[in-house]
Parts: C-alpha cells; structure tokens; sequence
C-alpha cells in the first residue's frame, strides 16, 4: 500500500497536466484516476500555502491543508510523507493520508500533490484475510490510533490506544513493526 501510494504520487508529479495545475485539465485527470483506484478516497493538489487548487473531488469551498502535519512534513522534507488517522476534509471519510511535493528544478516546493487512502478500503481488504479462528488484525499508525480491524472494525477503527502495552511496546521499536 505504502509503496503503490509512493509510486502512484512521484509519477503524478512528473505529469504536466499535475505540474501545472490549472484545475480546467487537473480535475478530470484526477477525477478519472480515483475511479481507477477506490483504495483512495481522494487525489488532489495544493500550492506551497497549502490552498487546494486540484482535487478528483469536488472541492467544498476553499480547502486548505497548511495545518496538517502530513502537509508540513512534505514541505519540510521534500519527499513522499504519511499521515496518521485523519478525517479528509474534501472526501469527509477516514482516511490516512500521502503527500509528495513538487519541486522545481532547484528543489523549491512548486506544489503538493496527495492521496488520501480510504480506512473502509482498508477493512474490507483485512477483513479477506485468512486468520485463525478467534485471531484479530489490527493496523495501527505511529500515534496508536486504530487504522484498521478485523473482526468489528466498526467499534475499533479511529480509537485510540497508545497506553495499552501492546501498543507501546510496538511504538517504542523503529520502524517496520
């Protein structure tokens, strides 16, 4: 998931029609895309303020995304980020976001271009999973909050549990737990 975000993000960047962002030809391009992949509950753009300008979605007013860590982080590291558990303010689901900036050619963030992974995807595609009677699934993210669930994703998903010691012992080791 992590790696088809990765590749699916930095080939957007090198689109024109995603370069330029003029929402006339983005919006179509991206529109036409999130029908292609339903793990994603959206696909968009934004300027180095953070403004939406291009979203396979319709935009619901002037959207901007200036506070959101995931957001700050692409703009700070130029180079493909994750979110924890949010809840998307253009596609109004669950949603863990990626984001990879739009450099030019001397590395200044021309834009931001993001993909917003649909939690209810990411149930039903745990829930096909093979497990042992009476097993549990559960992906966290880096703040313990509930991402996805298996059985009953519906009482799980979105809570948070960074005290239990499970949870802990998983945070405290580097990545890749």
């Amino acid at each position: 998931l992590l790696e088809g975000a990765r590749k699916l993000l930095t080939t957007l960047a090198q689109i024109p029609v995603v370069r330029g962002s003029d929402p006339v030809v983005c919006k179509p391009f991206l529109s036409t895309l999130l029908k292609k992949y339903p793990r994603y509950a959206n696909l968009g753009v934004t300027t180095p303020a953070g403004d939406a300008i291009c979203s396979g979605l319709p935009l619901p007013g002037p959207t901007n995304f200036a506070d959101r860590a995931w957001f700050q982080r692409a703009l700070e590291s130029r180079d493909f980020v994750t979110s924890e558990y949010l809840f998307g303010r253009i596609s109004r689901k669950a949603i863990v976001s990626f984001a990879y900036p739009i450099l030019d050619e001397a590395r200044q963030v021309q834009a931001v271009v993001f993909a917003g992974v649909d939690l209810e995807w990411l149930n039903a595609l745990v829930a096909k999973t093979e497990l042992p009677p009476g097993a549990t699934l559960t992906v966290i993210d880096r703040k313990g909050t509930i991402l996805a669930r298996f059985p009953n994703p519906e009482k799980w998903v979105g809570k948070s549990m960074p005290d239990t010691p499970l949870v802990q012992a998983i945070l405290s080791r580097a990545k890749g737990t």
